[in-house]
């Protein structure tokens, strides 16, 4: 897996890397004590702002979580607006969203499409710089913003931060870039206001390891983890038994995606493993195109973030998409108190 040969690679020349990380983790430290110490200022939208980041750079779940706390406001009747820098867009600068819009992985980026065009109608902002996206949603009316992985972007200002950690590796590989995955030091978890585990397999540790409830102490926390559930491009459900298939990711961890699916008891005759944001060149669907040849019968399975790259050029007929359900089991209390908001 690409993810994995990453890591491999990393680990071989830790001597080199290492003090990269050093010098990145210093920079870090210098600009999070200028931010604390108020000498560069904060945008502070009129909205209540929340943030769904984390500290790891790779999938940890933030983007269907992001999808459910939507989905929670918008059963509240809530006037909610999705912030997003909108990753491997090819528009620039700000776009804007209204409800009711056709959001595209071209204008708006992957996640963000599969959020608003599958999961939750609300405004959007797609912006690098926070600020003006924040402001667009205010102007529209929206009483809740929703930050979409902005824990690093410390230019804005946020009346809550949730940070998402990888379950089954909630501090990675514990080392910073380059050398490692991490983007924050683990002391930055000290900035969040609430902590979320998401777990991606359904073999879940019961307890939290002593090293974690030392970095967790005194913060509320979320565990959860994800059902996958199948789908016809027409939103059918598929029933998984034994059926053959291809499947394909272009996501953080692919290594997940797949483990997944076999525990859907299907047969995944071939697994296709592209960069995260892949955005499906001609030469990509080639490669699709030559397993399934390959494989006469298979059905293409692909996760339903690299779905919204693949809608316009691929059958309806010849794919499924796995869709993510984000399922608390610890916590739902404590996020209900702190989403509770008078707007």
């Amino acid at each position: 897996m690409l993810y994995t040969r990453w890591s491999r690679l990393q680990s071989n020349l830790a001597i080199f890397l290492t003090p990269l990380s050093w010098i990145f983790g210093f920079c870090l430290q210098v600009r999070h004590y200028v931010y604390d110490q108020g000498w560069l200022p904060q945008y502070r939208p009129k909205a209540f702002t929340i943030s769904i980041g984390g500290i790891e750079a790779g999938g940890s779940g933030k983007t269907p979580i992001t999808a459910y706390i939507l989905q929670k406001f918008l059963h509240e009747n809530k006037d909610v607006g999705l912030l997003s820098r909108g990753y491997g867009r090819a528009s620039r600068g700000l776009i804007g969203r209204q409800k009711g819009e056709k959001a595209s992985a071209e204008k708006h980026g992957d996640e963000p499409t599969l959020i608003l065009n599958r999961y939750a109608d609300v405004p959007a902002a797609i912006c690098a710089k926070r600020s003006l996206g924040a402001q667009y949603l205010s102007d529209l009316g929206c009483a809740i913003i929703l930050c979409d992985d902005a824990f690093s972007h410390r230019a804005l200002h946020r009346d809550l931060d949730i940070v998402v950690l990888r379950g089954e590796a909630p501090l990675a590989d514990g080392h910073l870039l380059p050398r490692g995955h991490l983007r924050e030091p683990l002391a930055s978890l000290k900035r969040a206001h609430m902590i979320w585990l998401h777990h991606k397999s359904a073999q879940i540790k019961p307890t939290i390891p002593p090293d974690l409830n030392h970095l967790f102490a005194g913060k509320p926390l979320v565990r959860s983890t994800s059902r996958l559930i199948l789908k016809q491009a027409d939103g059918s459900l598929v029933q998984s038994c034994g059926q053959d298939v291809v499947a394909a990711a272009g996501i953080a961890h692919p290594q997940s995606f797949q483990h997944m699916l076999k525990e859907l008891d299907l047969n995944v005759l071939d697994f296709l493993a592209f960069t995260d944001h892949c955005t499906y060149h001609a030469q990509d669907r080639q490669r699709l195109e030559a397993s399934l040849a390959k494989h006469p019968g298979a059905t293409l399975v692909v996760t339903a973030k690299d779905y919204v790259k693949l809608a316009e050029k691929w059958p309806p007929t010849q794919i499924w998409i796995a869709d993510l359900e984000v399922c608390i089991f610890e916590g739902a209390e404590e996020l209900d108190s702190l989403l509770k908001t008078d707007t």
